[in-house]
């Protein structure tokens, strides 16, 4: 039994080896995001540790730890949240069984090995099968002349030798399709080619015209069950990140079409028709068998994890996932009882393997009213629905009509026979012409007002245009040119980028089978944008997930009851920012980052055009909240999530931004790098501002850049990197929604402020022997003057603060004799903070020269005969920011949409939205200066921010999401039916 085992699978004792070094523990395998450092820089360790990690966690030895799955770099993987991902993936739909748990826990351990030499080794043997289905398909037609001459057949009834292999191949991809499942996919994947090449050697000995047929019909039976049964098995082992690898491997298609072609040019013009054809047919198997070969004996390959699964094998599929990692040189973190906690105990659990009929049942589910009914949910999509499958299967009997039979057409021109050379070399020039059809179609898909529908509706009529001119043709140099024509036409129609964009990745999975199709913006009604809600859970999961780097002071009991201290460039923001950039890529997004790191994630539309982006920051304060910025960026994600869920397919591009330092709270100037992709602020400047946190720290922006590995090569500029429009969910920072029980803010604009730093000069003295009237004290006179601001500020209706004030010496018994202090003037109108200026420099003035009692600031004070000076300075300047009235209105029907109806300040802005003016500073005031923005706020309690109990609740964040969400999708509507006006 051994020996036949080890014949079955020469590689039997590998399935269950112990591989040395791959198993490291959950805890400290950080999440399903990880990146290398390859992909983003290597860093050293920052003068900045603000991650408040374990020190013994950073220290770990191996390279595999520092640079795939490295503590520091990912967030905690635990039981918990890896049953809360399995419980939301079978939230989406699907069986729910203990098989289907611990299958979707094998899915996510596999994402996180990631792409690898096995995925690659893999990507070239499901290649073979592939090439095999249409060197066959090829190969038969081309033998149908020689059939005919030989055994005496009419060229009418030798066209039955092509529906022989029609049967087989039918009956092969049915038979292979279930039995995948029940037998292993391996065995499959190996006995489907074994079967063609024995039975293609076989063909080229046919004894006469019935037993050649049967013969073919047999190598149909292999070949047929390639394509359901290798591409089944490369998407088991592919992470999804690399999904569209799935989609080139339609390239294998042509090239065996073309390699076919080729032998046959070789082999049956040049010998007999005895030993021509069967030349070329021995070929053909031999090529076939020696497939066959390499993917038994001369490459490793590994069964399915999830037929183990299904087959009650868990302790083999554990090891195939480990043996995954060995050959990949990575880690992963999955046990058995990883698998038990999550999917029950094999003793304890009577769903743990799926039986035969469950098996079968599962494969008939896919075509199931429940699964077609929704590809006809509307007119417009069930025409849409209608129209692919007319053109499918046009293109179905067209395709083996024409391609079946080509050498027989190409041999009679005019009603002329033309000789075998010409016919088979005519038959080669047409499979190199159609070659790059598939190419140019990955360029026309991307074309402005072209895009797939234009791609696949120019390429069908084209195609059925040189289909009509072939007919009329009289010579063989017109057939040549029309034959070619329609084969590059054709190959243009079966390329996988006409599929939707969103989940090209997938597009091998035929459209018939498919559950959903993916639906178009421009073709989405209120409804149809009604229906279209984020996923609250999986927002909160990402907010908390992420907030693990950068943790900072605990001011509750709860889990989640901790602030942040993630500070731009850090350890802790590359860490956030890594998982940014993975999760975007697996989502189908290109990520590209600018001189100033900031991040920019985009989602491809249907046509070509500058971005819609959501988006906001990543980094917080020193003593800050995970919702401040935070909740924008997670948003933004989330609803690339959801659009890729639902199959949407945007007109133009959607992206997410992640802009560095907002906060200007380690470099000391907020929204900086907004403000130099405007071209506010000079990049030199930004990229040598120095960092203030440590005070001692002498890191510059730039340098910092560098060192984590953020310092992109795209220059930081709104001609760059363009956008359409900039949507900006926040929590409010303030009282007001909460206070009137409003749900969404909906923001017009930003008020205008200006910053300064004041500097009073007075004179040091002892406290005990300086009487009042002699002293020149800077402290106090610093206070009067901010005492002074409050009041003239709220004259004006408007706001002054000071949040920086620093003294010298700092002496307990001196007085002090310089003062420094920030003063942070902020009104809805520039006239505003232009008046409260003039009129605190007016009143300091009077304050140093102690005339007269200035707004009574001096309160019984005692005058003094000394003076200080005073020295303005002008840090930093924001006009009032006044939002694109389009952006608003997207806002206000996404608003209405959650909240319904209702006169707001006589406008309909939903019960419970209201029309704001924001109070503190954002991206967002830059960016309204090259495109149009608006802002979404949601209420946090007690307005606090910039604080560790900064809170925001779970339905607050969903309902901006979907605010969010719903005025992305409904500009981008709104902007394809401008363009199109």
């Amino acid at each position: 039994m051994p020996s036949m085992l080890k014949f079955i699978n020469p590689f039997a004792e590998h399935d269950v080896s112990e591989f040395p070094d791959v198993l490291v523990p959950l805890e400290q395998a950080r999440g399903h995001h990880s990146v290398t450092s390859a992909s983003i820089g290597g860093a050293r360790r920052s003068s900045v540790d603000d991650s408040n990690v374990d020190k013994e966690k950073a220290d770990h030895s191996s390279a595999w730890d520092r640079e795939t799955l490295a503590p520091d770099d990912q967030p905690s993987l635990t039981l918990e949240s890896l049953r809360a991902e399995v419980e939301l993936d079978l939230a989406a739909g699907g069986h729910d069984s203990s098989y289907d748990r611990k299958s979707k826990v094998i899915n996510k351990a596999i994402q996180d090995i990631g792409m690898g030499r096995y995925q690659w080794q893999l990507f070239i043997l499901a290649g073979f099968g592939w090439f095999a289905d249409n060197l066959w398909l090829q190969g038969v037609a081309s033998t149908l002349p020689s059939l005919s001459e030989e055994f005496g057949v009419s060229s009418t009834q030798v066209r039955y030798t092509t529906l022989s292999l029609f049967l087989g191949l039918c009956i092969g991809a049915s038979f292979w399709g279930i039995a995948s499942d029940i037998v292993g996919r391996r065995l499959a994947f190996n006995t489907t080619l074994f079967l063609a090449g024995v039975f293609g050697l076989a063909a080229g000995g046919g004894p006469n015209w019935i037993g050649t047929c049967a013969l073919y019909a047999c190598v149909g039976l292999g070949v047929g069950g390639n394509l359901p049964v290798d591409g089944a098995l490369f998407l088991e082992f592919l992470p999804f990140s690399s999904g569209n690898l799935l989609t080139l491997l339609s390239i294998w298609w042509p090239v065996g079409q073309l390699v076919s072609s080729l032998i046959a040019w070789g082999f049956i013009p040049n010998y007999s028709t005895y030993w021509g054809w069967r030349y070329f047919v021995l070929t053909l198997g031999a090529i076939t068998f020696a497939m066959f070969i390499c993917r038994f004996f001369l490459f490793h390959m590994f069964e399915s994890p999830k037929f183990l699964l299904s087959q009650g094998r868990q302790a083999e599929a554990v090891a195939v996932v480990h043996g995954i990692a060995y050959f990949n040189g990575s880690k992963t973190w999955l046990t058995e009882d990883v698998l038990n906690a999550i999917g029950g105990h094999p003793d304890d659990v009577v769903d743990d393997k799926l039986t035969t009929a469950e098996v079968i049942g599962r494969q008939l589910n896919k075509f199931s009213g429940e699964r077609i009914g929704p590809l006809f949910n509307g007119w417009k999509l069930g025409l849409t629905t209608g129209c692919l499958w007319f053109i499918w299967t046009c293109i179905g009997m067209g395709y083996p009509l024409f391609n079946a039979f080509l050498p027989q057409y190409l041999s009679q021109v005019g009603g002329q026979s033309v000789p075998q050379s010409v016919t088979y070399r005519d038959y080669a020039i047409t499979s190199v012409v159609g070659v790059p059809g598939s190419a140019l179609a990955c360029y026309t898909v991307n074309i402005k007002y072209f895009g797939r529908k234009g791609t696949m509706a120019s390429a069908t009529l084209l195609s059925g245009i040189f289909l009509i001119l072939f007919t009329r043709g009289q010579t063989e140099g017109y057939q040549l040119a029309m034959s070619s024509m329609e084969a590059f036409f054709q190959n243009i129609m079966y390329a996988s980028r006409v599929s939707p964009r969103a989940h090209r990745q997938w597009t091998r999975r035929s459209f018939a089978s498919s559950t959903r199709r993916g639906i178009a913006v421009a073709e989405m009604t209120e409804r149809d944008f009604s229906s279209l809600r984020i996923d609250r859970d999986r927002l909160m999961q990402d907010i908390h997930s992420t907030s693990e780097w950068g943790k900072g002071e605990r001011w509750g009991d709860g889990p989640t009851e901790i602030g942040m201290r993630r500070l731009s460039l850090s350890d802790s923001d590359k860490q956030a920012r890594d998982w940014f950039a993975e999760t975007t890529r697996s989502l189908g997004c290109e990520v590209t980052v600018d001189a100033m790191g900031n991040q920019f994630a985009v989602r491809p539309g249907l046509s070509e055009g500058a971005p819609t982006y959501a988006g906001s920051h990543l980094d917080t304060q020193p003593t800050g909240g995970r919702y401040d910025g935070i909740l924008g960026v997670c948003a933004g994600v989330e609803m690339l999530k959801v659009l890729n869920d639902n199959w949407i397919e945007t007109t133009f591009p959607v992206g997410v931004v992640n802009w560095t330092n907002e906060e200007g709270a380690r470099f000391p100037m907020s929204m900086v790098s907004s403000g130099v992709w405007a071209e506010s602020i000079p990049l030199e400047k930004a990229h040598n501002l120095k960092s203030v946190i440590p005070s001692n720290d002498t890191a510059s922006m730039k340098s910092e850049l560098e060192r984590i590995g953020y310092l992109g090569s795209v220059p930081a500029s709104f001609k760059s990197t363009p956008m359409a429009a900039h949507f900006e969910l926040h929590i409010e920072q303030g009282p007001i929604l909460e206070a009137e029980s409003r749900r969404i803010g909906i923001v017009q604009g930003v008020q205008s402020y200006k910053w300064f730093t004041l500097t009073l000069k007075g004179r040091e003295s002892h406290t005990g022997a300086t009487q009042f009237r002699h002293r020149a004290d800077a402290l106090l006179t610093a206070s009067k003057m901010i005492l002074a601001s409050h009041k003239i500020a709220h004259r004006h209706g408007a706001l002054a603060s000071t949040g920086i004030l620093n003294l010298h010496p700092g002496s307990t018994n001196t007085v002090p004799g310089w003062v420094q202090f920030s003063l942070d003037i902020r009104a809805p109108l520039d006239e505003t903070v232009n008046a409260v200026e003039e009129e605190c420099r007016s009143a300091f003035s009077q304050i140093l020269s102690g005339a007269e009692d200035v707004y009574g600031v001096n309160a019984g004070c005692s005058p003094s005969s000394k003076q200080c000076s005073l020295e303005w300075r002008t840090d930093f300047v924001s006009p009032a920011t006044h939002f694109h009235k389009d952006c608003i209105r997207c806002v206000q029907d996404a608003s209405i949409d959650l909240c319904g109806n209702g006169q707001v300040e006589g406008l309909n802005v939903g019960d419970f939205g209201k029309l704001m003016t924001s109070g503190a500073g954002h991206d967002s005031v830059y960016t309204n200066q090259h495109c149009p923005t608006s802002m979404i706020f949601v209420p946090c309690r007690d307005g606090v921010s910039h604080n560790p109990a900064e809170y925001s609740s779970p339905e607050a964040c969903g309902d901006g999401a979907n605010v969010l969400l719903g005025a992305v999708v409904r500009y981008d509507k709104l902007r394809a039916e401008k363009e199109s006006s």
